[in-house]
């Protein structure tokens, strides 16, 4: 059997696929979202890190506390010494860019006995240092 269909009826025409316009539009918005998220990356990345850093100094001065009441109210001279005794790991006297925590005994910057402190990014710049002074 055979089915005819009238002259006026129209066929509908379905389209597959975008069309250039549509495709355009959305490379275009792609683009300008990688294009913010590389400006805003490294900010972030800086952020985190510092973040990191000034949680650190916390728990290590804890330790260099902890180590104070365990050796007669003396201070350690470095925080390679805590590594030696054991009370902390090579990789917790590491701050996040890679070098390591510093331990200055008597205190030039905070009001504990000692300074405890990361060099941030930049080992020769101190305007980026995390420590225990509160900055």
């Amino acid at each position: 059997m055979k089915y005819h269909t009238s002259p006026s009826r129209k066929l509908s025409v379905h389209r597959a696929g975008f069309t250039l316009m549509e495709l355009m539009l959305v490379l275009g918005i792609i683009s300008i979202l990688v294009v913010a998220g590389v400006k805003i990356g490294p900010a972030i990345q800086k952020q985190a890190k510092n973040g990191t850093a000034k949680a650190a100094v916390a728990t290590l001065s804890g330790f260099v506390m902890s180590y104070q009441s365990g050796h007669s109210g003396k201070l350690p001279t470095s925080i390679d010494q805590m590594v030696k005794n054991g009370m902390i790991t090579e990789d917790i006297a590491t701050d996040p860019w890679g070098n390591k925590y510093q331990l200055v005994v008597p205190s030039k910057r905070s009001k504990d006995k000692f300074d405890l402190f990361s060099q941030g990014d930049s080992v020769e710049d101190e305007s980026d240092d995390v420590g225990n002074w509160g900055d």
